[in-house]
């Protein structure tokens, strides 16, 4: 039994729908499953950390609690990201300038995290890329678990994204790490502990490439149970200092979780209430134009659905005669690849040919899902963001994403 006063490190490994707490011994506290968050609220959250208190209380007597927790995807989202020579801190401000280009989850005013430069590496040039890891969580997320630990009772000392966990459990005679989870397999490169290279394969149908990657690291440890592994290492770190890879709880999430309200928000309230009732009149008006709008809208989508695809067809006739004969037939293969994988909820507006070069325009429900299809059509090529995605709303009210994507290379058939 621990002594009143006390207090008491727990893992937390948290995805979308599920959680698993753990403490300093690897004994499993609680796993559970997860309901949506609601609002600017994680009740699902909040009750399972209470809960996890209770048990822990119950069986060790009397304790404060201080949370470590590890976010998987999609809570957190990693990837390699060329980056010139910079220490943590400059990399971290200038991918939040750029956060949309890089990151296609955590687009909601991300706060970023980046690992530290290898060690022990050739320096490098001044004007060079390198690749490094880095983590992005949208702000409402982390907000959302801030104010779920404070409401349970509970200190929350470090949020970090699942690889910086999992990283914890590679022996000093293992380069990396093999996990499974979501239908596809990361394969994480250590070095001194901290995670420093991500390659991502399909759980089925990449086993060649995985197997050629795995030879070029080394050694590598298998982790069956993602949430209890990296729950088990959080609570089980001795870490103080600063985490590598980790989310700064200092940044706007954490001024967004806070619940004392500044003494300047009544004031703003009231006139942004004054400017609203100043408004009513304009909204008033341009709901009429509104709705004339979306009728003509309406009896516009029979015609467009007919056109739609004879356009297309144009488009890709004007397309391959723009190339030469040798390159067209690699060119319709590839936007024969590109429409097979293309999802249900997405167009294209515009496509590009230069060289073996590839630019594709378009909009979609979510420019995520086209991302995904994309890369996994190895048809199409290497697949590259050539402008940030951008939130568009149209006059229906319907959100939609507005990408640019490059394919590069002559991809596989």
């Amino acid at each position: 039994m621990m002594r009143p006063g006390t207090q008491a490190t727990l893992g937390v490994a948290l995805s979308a729908t599920d959680i698993v707490i753990a403490d300093a011994r690897g004994t499993e506290v609680l796993r559970a499953s997860l309901e949506a968050p609601v609002g600017d609220r994680w009740p699902a959250l909040q009750g399972a950390l209470q809960e996890a208190l209770q048990q822990f209380r119950a069986r060790h007597g009397g304790a404060s609690l201080l949370l470590r927790v590890a976010l998987l995807p999609p809570l957190a989202e990693v990837r390699m990201v060329p980056l010139p020579p910079l220490d943590e801190a400059d990399a971290r401000r200038l991918l939040g300038r750029a956060a949309g280009r890089h990151f296609l989850e955590a687009r909601e005013a991300p706060v970023i995290g980046v690992a530290p430069a290898r060690s022990g590496g050739a320096a490098a040039q001044p004007g060079t890329l390198v690749d490094r890891l880095a983590a992005a969580v949208a702000t409402p997320v982390l907000a959302r678990v801030r104010q779920a630990a404070l409401a349970a009772g509970c200190a929350l000392e470090v949020v970090v994204p699942a690889v910086t966990a999992w990283s914890r459990g590679v022996s000093p005679t293992q380069r990396g790490l093999l996990v499974s989870y979501a239908g596809q397999q990361e394969l994480i490169e250590v070095h001194a502990g901290a995670p420093c290279a991500l390659r991502r394969f399909r759980e089925a149908g990449d086993e060649p490439a995985r197997a050629e990657a795995v030879r070029a690291v080394g050694p590598v440890a298998t982790v069956s149970d993602p949430l209890l592994t990296a729950a088990k290492a959080m609570a089980a770190a001795t870490t103080r200092g600063p985490w590598p890879l980790s989310f700064d709880l200092a940044d706007r999430a954490a001024n967004a979780a806070t619940p004392d309200t500044p003494r300047w928000v009544a004031p703003v309230v009231i006139m942004a209430a004054l400017a609203a009732v100043a408004a009513l009149g304009l909204e008033w008006r341009a709901r009429g134009t509104l709705d004339q709008l979306r009728a003509e809208r309406a009896a516009l989508e029979p015609q467009l659905a007919r056109t739609a695809p004879q356009r297309l067809h144009r488009d890709r006739v004007r397309v391959l005669r723009a190339v030469d004969a040798t390159t067209s037939q690699t060119v319709s293969s590839r936007l024969a690849a590109v429409s097979t994988a293309l999802p249900d909820a997405a167009y294209l507006t515009r496509v590009r040919v230069r060289g073996d070069s590839m630019t594709l325009e378009g909009r979609a429900v979510r420019a995520g899902a086209v991302w995904a299809a994309l890369s996994g059509a190895s048809a199409v090529g290497t697949l590259t963001a050539t402008s940030p995605v951008r939130r568009e709303t149209a006059v229906d009210g319907v959100p939609l994403d507005r990408f640019a994507f490059t394919l590069s290379g002559a991809g596989k058939p």
